[in-house]
């Protein structure tokens, strides 16, 4: 096989990653209103750590520790966002009660 067409990890995790961004609501894309879905976003990390599970000792330093970092990243932005979610839903909840 030609190396011009040889999938590498990061083809494989890059996808997932840019959805996790898109249901976090970092990543907008113009032509799509994507909403925030921490479910979503959730099921993309783990999409994400499942492939870093499965390629556990077949990666290369580099690829893990991009993996590792790409993982952090969305784990920071999910926990922020999810955070914002709430205060939120906090604020929208004491105005209805007023």
């Amino acid at each position: 096989m030609d190396n011009k067409n040889t999938l590498t990890i990061m083809d494989v995790v890059s996808p997932f990653y840019t959805q996790a961004l898109m249901h976090l609501g970092v990543m907008k894309l113009p032509d799509m209103d994507i909403k925030t879905d921490l479910n979503l976003a959730k099921q993309s990390i783990d999409l994400i750590r499942f492939i870093e599970t499965k390629t556990k000792n077949n990666l290369t330093e580099q690829e893990s520790k991009t993996i590792q970092d790409i993982l952090t990243n969305a784990q920071v932005l999910f926990v922020e966002t999810e955070k914002k979610e709430k205060e939120i839903n906090k604020k929208s909840s004491e105005r209805e009660e007023k």
